[in-house]
């Protein structure tokens, strides 16, 4: 029998709104089309074909991750009293994907428990009502590594982006699964944080089809289990004994990682904007160097300009980038070491951002220590004494310099720029 709430819920559901949240619970077209009663009848189906406590959390987390006017807190969480959990160890391996991917995430669960990885899915392993957050939470903290199963889906996704930046936070690996073709890294709030990673390509390409129910190509499955055989040990007790033996192909030898080149900037100038790239302990020197471009017509993105209340700090970085057409990087030693700063020379690095490194602390060797050196130690530095940090005046030769170097960049503002560079020349 289907709770109460049922018939509330449904009256609010569009066409549109229904169809799509039976994709995403896992329904297919030809599922929906015997499906006479419209919503009522996915709801009444779904709720009295799974366990009633998760049935009913799966799709409070749908109607959250849509965003719809239904109100989430009409399905109710059913009355029920949990069997007491079996102990058992903890799964190795947390994979974290969007739910419209369910069935591949399951293919692929499979898959690593007969290579001998026990892996956490939320599926089989979530209880309901309000353990979902702290299942989710002690599922990434007992893992040894986390797979992201990414998709644009799993990229527009809050729960998934708020997995990825507990296990950031928690210091776990991350291997990123592509388990669509789309752009790398990915746009919006993700985009800072995965520009760092080099994903798997985990589909299938034309001449790669393996001709059973596997939908990525063999040798990239040998190059998933290459990175977490790294980080953690298989269980030999449920691997199958073709694993036992197990070694990589020359294919996932050959390149332990793959990754694809994101589309090549737009060549010559543009209109967009300069992203400024600063850690906060030199915030008042970069505001006097954002007022002087500022006052040269060039428009700046700086964060402290950009935020406002409860907007998303990593999606704002990621569209500020995204629109930038140079990146100035206010390098510095706290700089260097920052987590935040080093995303974003990450990013502008995987988007084919120009980047002008500016040294604006004198003790800050040359490239800087850790992990932006590889990105910045190709670049010529321009190094800016404290006494033009404080006006950022226009006669100064590295403000000079940093005016001729952006001028190419960028289209209505090019002639004028480097007409004022030459003009204190």
């Amino acid at each position: 029998m289907a709770p109460s709430w049922v018939p509330a819920v449904s009256e609010k559901l569009s066409k549109r709104e229904w169809r799509l949240l039976a994709e995403r619970l896992g329904y297919t077209q030809s599922d929906v089309d015997v499906l006479q009663g419209g919503p009522r009848a996915l709801l009444t189906h779904w709720m009295c074909c799974q366990p009633p406590a998760s049935a009913a959390e799966s799709l409070r987390q749908q109607l959250d991750e849509l965003a719809w006017t239904v109100e989430r807190d009409m399905v109710i969480r059913p009355t029920i009293i949990p069997d007491p959990e079996p102990k058992q160890d903890k799964p190795t391996v947390f994979l974290s994907y969007q739910w419209a991917h369910q069935p591949q995430v399951k293919m692929l669960w499979k898959h690593l428990l007969a290579a001998g990885y026990h892996c956490w899915m939320d599926v089989g392993q979530m209880g309901g009502g309000d353990k979902l957050f702290a299942k989710l939470d002690d599922g990434i903290r007992s893992a040894k590594v986390v797979v992201s199963c990414v998709t644009p889906l799993y990229a527009r996704s809050a729960n998934c982006t708020r997995e990825v930046n507990l296990s950031i936070s928690l210091n776990k690996p991350i291997i990123p699964l592509l388990l669509e073709q789309m752009p790398w890294p990915p746009v919006g709030a993700m985009g800072p944080v995965m520009s760092e990673y080099l994903f798997v390509r985990f589909f299938q390409r034309d001449n790669e089809r393996t001709g059973d129910e596997r939908y990525w190509p063999a040798a990239k499955f040998d190059e998933l289990l290459m990175q977490v055989r790294y980080h953690a040990p298989p269980d030999r007790a449920v691997a199958k004994a073709s694993y036992w033996q197990w070694s990589p192909s020359e294919q996932a030898q050959s390149k332990a990682v793959t990754t694809t080149k994101p589309p090549a900037a737009a060549s010559g100038p543009s209109s967009g904007k300069v992203f400024l790239s600063y850690q906060w302990g030199h915030q008042s020197q970069v505001k006097a160097l954002r007022d002087r471009l500022m006052g040269l017509g060039l428009t700046c993105w700086m964060d402290i300009f950009e935020m406002g209340g409860g907007d998303s700090l990593y999606e704002k970085i990621d569209s500020g980038l995204r629109e930038a057409a140079v990146v100035v990087s206010c390098v510095s030693e706290k700089y260097a070491a920052s987590m935040n700063c080093r995303r974003e020379v990450s990013l502008a690095d995987a988007l084919k951002k120009p980047i002008i490194p500016m040294i604006v602390d004198q003790r800050c060797p040359w490239p800087p220590a850790g992990p932006m050196s590889p990105v910045l130690t190709q670049l010529k530095p321009i190094r800016v004494g404290s006494d033009v940090q404080q006006h950022w005046s226009t006669d100064a030769p590295e403000v000079r310099e940093l005016l001729t170097r952006m001028s190419p960049h960028f289209l209505e503002f090019s002639d004028r720029v480097t007409s004022q560079a030459c003009v204190i020349a």
